[in-house]
């Protein structure tokens, strides 16, 4: 354990709208060749170049109500997740999880549940809870203020927290609230670049502009950004291009800000296509993470747990490259004791 907490912070320290669809051709093989790619897919003015990171993924397992972190560089072939734990904090039926860095708060893990909370990282204490957090909490965001945005779905509300009053000498305050509607919403999402909250509901991922500061914030429905979808689900930011969001729903979407542009169709898609994905993000060395629920269909943890919504598997799709060709090597990591919901990159920057 204190090994494993070891590795993990020294990779910590190493991190320092209407709109059309489109269909263009896959412009990238997901078998390895020496085809050419499209670079006109591949490349813009906001691509990331970043050192490498450290592979680690944070998830949600709801079977034994807790937070885990893996550190997948640690994979060896034959490996189950079980193998590669280090870091664990137990939750209330976490839904929605998130590492955040250099926030007012230092670095955090934010944790959407019947007990939503902000989590300090690596010690575990908590700084912020409430156990108010909405009607089936999917999804949640800290805001550069420190306030907290979390999207409950069965409410249809995008709750604002003003965690801020913390930081004011207003604990007693923190846990003052105010919704705004947003159907079926299921993902909350700052941009740092766009200086906007995204959010994704049953049928639209929609944008707010903030106003005030402080215990005073409030969120500004922006209606010239945003795109309609279908079953919104997940949502995450691209962390090789700041242009992109991905987003998950009845597929998995790929959102260009610069164009207003939903698609289903971009580099590795045909090898990351899915239904039923609850969670997908990668990291900025290319590599992706997903989970697609499985629950109740002769999983390992079956005759525990058989909510339709929950997998014991998470999908790691490593990016390799053959001859100039990117592909990504897809490898099942399952565990026998975990039944996960969502996942995400162990990554702190907002994009």
């Amino acid at each position: 354990m204190k090994k494993f907490l070891v590795l993990l912070l020294v990779g910590v320290m190493l991190l320092s709208l209407a709109c059309c669809t489109e269909t263009p051709s896959d412009p990238t093989s997901d078998v390895p060749s020496d085809t050419s790619t499209d670079s006109s897919q591949n490349t813009s003015s906001n691509e990331v170049e970043a050192d490498p990171v450290p592979n680690l993924v944070i998830a949600n397992d709801q079977l034994q109500e807790r937070v885990v972190i893996y550190d997948l560089d640690q994979y060896q072939p034959g490996d189950t997740l079980d193998d590669l734990e280090y870091w664990s904090k137990k939750t209330t039926h976490a839904a929605g999880v998130k590492y955040r860095t250099n926030t007012v708060f230092g670095d955090v893990i934010i944790v959407a549940g019947t007990r939503s909370q902000i989590i300090k990282y690596p010690s575990g204490d908590e700084v912020w809870g409430t156990g108010n957090p909405g009607d089936n909490p999917h999804s949640i965001e800290i805001l550069p203020s420190g306030n907290i945005v979390i999207a409950s779905s069965t409410g249809g509300t995008v709750r604002l927290f003003r965690t801020a009053a913390l930081l004011e000498g207003g604990k007693s305050k923190a846990n003052t609230y105010k919704d705004y509607k947003l159907k079926g919403a299921h993902g909350v999402l700052w941009d740092p670049e766009y200086g906007v909250l995204w959010a994704v509901g049953d049928d639209q991922l929609v944008a707010y502009s903030i106003s005030g500061s402080g215990a005073d914030e409030e969120l500004v429905p922006m209606s010239d950004m945003g795109c309609r979808v279908s079953g919104g689900h997940d949502l995450s930011a691209d962390y090789t291009d700041t242009r992109y969001l991905y987003l998950t729903g009845s597929d998995v979407y790929r959102f260009d800000k610069e164009t207003d542009t939903l698609t289903t169709t971009f580099p590795q898609s045909s090898k990351l296509q899915g239904k039923s994905v609850k969670g997908f993000s990668n990291n900025p060395n290319g590599n992706f993470f997903k989970v697609i629920a499985t629950g109740g269909k002769g999983t390992s943890w079956e005759k525990f747990w058989k909510e339709s919504w929950l997998t014991d598997t998470i999908l790691y799709y490593e990016r390799k490259v053959n001859h100039g060709t990117p592909f990504l090597k897809e490898i099942k990591l399952t565990s026998k004791k975990s039944a996960f919901y969502k996942t995400r990159a162990f990554y702190g920057e907002y994009q």
